[in-house]
């Protein structure tokens, strides 16, 4: 068979082993309706040029992914589950299918053969190709640009140069810095001290040229929703993506040794292997292969340790590298007399099976609601590979084992799309909870709709409506408030004023008794007594919450049909310092993820509600 029609099987397959029931489940928060939901509004308004969610500019990401969805998307008539994902799936084939390519040029057939293998049964891999997140089409993209970058190592020609540079620019426009970042990394690493050979290979003109083609869009597009004070705009906008994220952790900051906790964990069940690979590549340092896939993965890998806003899926870009130097270490761990190593690796293995075995049982003895027949699958493939591992560590020193890994772990994917993410759905979507308002808005019925204290998509997407905001960016009474204004006194009173509510016992938060509601009163007037002598500011800041929930509670309440998505934890607030919403009807209530919310509505949406239920 030749490399070409292997390379078209192989992503055959992945499309197969992907996309298998992307359909089963809903979009899950927090990525996935975030950006379905930008690429809803790009369809419905046909404005392709400026993401918009909720019906507000949405500059955080730029915008080639949401293409991607909304073309997708047009094949379908809305935006879904499936047509979310599809991008991320063609993405990951693609990255599979270039990995392939790039492992038989840098070695053999055999090790392209195990890199694609590897890369399709690694966990984190898996699950981001079947999610609708961004990092997969960056991968894919860079993965290309990884692949022509040794191309033209090979025979330094321009076309390999162009592609290099192009995919850096659409990178840029999927994702951000991130699409440089590691392409000048490598750059830099792969030709330190080779000064001849980085003359063939300029870098100032093509990253020049391709950061002018990210700008054509940004900066339009940023004074197209900003254009009173564009500039500013651009500036804060840099400053929090690059210096924001990179040095001061206003987004998901974690501790150096972040990757080295969940770098492990994202690579099984090739983990077991990875200590071998990583000897056998230093020990290999010297050949051109291995000076490729060390300068694409350890720089980048320190670099993205230092920065202090670190998330599992930003080192997606490494992982066709390490499914690379994995598969190229597998012969002289396998054909050698390792057995040692084999024998602890293979033993490790099943014990890890042992644990997905009990699995089941654990569930069903600790959370029988989520107990299905169908989990004890698991038990079933895990006890098979247990039993085939040990087969062959006892007849074969465990000379099979990369195969044990890669059949049973692909057999477990497979048993987890097809029936453990659709018993997961009810717990993580939002349609269920969502489908009264997604029946109004298919209907064409008028209503207001209002989220209280809190701003998720995946209740925007899920109702198909667009929802006003209290106390997130605005505060109701107060048009001239800014955002910072809201958040300076939420943060100079919001936890004691929870801390009040709290030393209130109540029942049951969602059906609130007229005696608990009076108690809560109490404890905040208590409250507000003790804030008078002690900060005319946050004296200040209190009177003003509380006439922005009783203006809120007034404009709820009016006539016309109105709904509103508040937490659990917020409803007594509201009902106390506004007790004309005590009587009105919570029309839902759900667990969402880590989130307890409630579904509210005033008398004409209760009335609007019943035929439904």
């Amino acid at each position: 068979m030749s490399p070409r029609v292997t390379a078209i099987a192989f992503g055959a397959f992945a499309i197969a082993f992907f996309s298998l029931n992307v359909w089963g489940y809903d979009l899950w928060a927090p990525d996935e309706p975030r950006y379905a939901q930008v690429a809803r509004e790009m369809l419905d308004s046909g404005n392709w040029f400026t993401p918009h969610v909720n019906g507000e500019p949405y500059m955080e990401k730029p915008p080639v992914f949401f293409w991607t969805i909304t073309a997708a998307s047009r094949l379908f008539g809305d935006v879904s589950a499936v047509s979310a994902r599809v991008p991320s799936i063609l993405a990951a084939v693609l990255t599979v299918m270039l990995t392939y390519a790039l492992a038989l040029r840098l070695f053999n057939d055999r090790v392209a053969w195990w890199s694609a293998i590897v890369l399709m049964t690694t966990a984190r891999f898996w699950w981001q190709a079947r999610t609708a997140q961004i990092d997969m089409v960056l991968t894919a993209l860079l993965t290309l640009a990884l692949y022509a970058f040794w191309r033209h190592t090979e025979s330094p020609a321009r076309r390999w140069r162009v592609i290099f540079f192009t995919m850096i620019a659409i990178g840029l426009l999927t994702k951000g810095p991130p699409a440089i970042v590691f392409p000048l990394l490598l750059w830099i690493t792969y030709y330190w001290g080779r000064r001849e050979q980085r003359k063939t290979f300029p870098l100032a003109i093509g990253a020049t040229a391709a950061a002018i083609g990210a700008l054509l869009w940004f900066i339009p597009a940023r004074i197209a929703v900003a254009s009173a004070d564009a500039g500013g705009a651009i500036g804060q906008d840099l400053y929090r993506q690059v210096i924001g994220r990179a040095l001061l952790g206003v987004s998901k900051a974690q501790p150096p040794w972040y990757y080295l906790l969940e770098l492990p964990v994202d690579l099984m069940p090739w983990t077991l292997i990875a200590p071998w690979a990583i000897v056998w590549a230093w020990r290999n340092r010297g050949t051109n292969a291995m000076r490729l896939l060390i300068a694409w993965t350890v720089p980048a890998l320190v670099l993205f340790s230092i920065i202090v806003g670190k998330r599992q899926i930003y080192l997606l870009p490494l992982f066709p590298a390490f499914a690379i130097a994995i598969a190229a270490s597998i012969p002289s761990l396998f054909d050698d007399a390792r057995i040692r190593y084999r024998t602890v690796a293979s033993i490790l293995w099943i014990a890890g099976l042992v644990g997905i075995a009990s699995m089941p049982f654990v569930i069903s003895n600790r959370f029988p609601e989520w107990s299905t027949p169908t989990l004890y699958t698991f038990t079933g493939i895990a006890t098979a590979a247990i039993f085939a591992t040990t087969l062959d560590c006892w007849r074969n020193a465990s000379r099979r084992l990369p195969a044990l890994l890669a059949i049973p772990i692909a057999a477990l994917m497979v048993t987890t799309a097809l029936t453990a993410l659709p018993v997961l759905n009810g717990a993580k979507s939002a349609r269920a909870f969502c489908a009264p308002l997604q029946n109004l808005s298919e209907n064409g019925v008028d209503y207001r709709l209002y989220s209280f204290m809190f701003s998720r998509e995946e209740y925007i997407f899920y109702a198909d409506h667009f929802h006003e905001t209290a106390f997130v960016d605005s505060l109701p009474g107060h048009d001239g408030a800014e955002l910072e204004d809201v958040e300076r006194m939420l943060r100079a009173i919001g936890p004691d004023v929870y801390a009040a509510v709290q030393s209130v016992e109540i029942e049951s938060p969602e059906s609130l008794r007229e005696d608990e509601v009076i108690a809560i009163r109490d404890a905040l007037n208590k409250f507000q007594r003790a804030l008078s002598p002690e900060s005319p500011e946050r004296m200040r800041s209190y009177e003003t919450t509380v006439a922005a929930i009783r203006h809120f509670a007034d404009e709820f309440l009016e006539e016309t049909p109105a709904f509103m998505f508040i937490q659990t934890r917020d409803w007594p607030l509201l009902t106390a310092l506004a007790p004309e919403m005590l009587g009105i009807t919570v029309s839902g209530e759900e667990n969402i993820g880590a989130r307890h919310v409630l579904l509210v509505a005033n008398e004409s949406g209760a009335g609007l509600l019943s035929p439904i239920e």
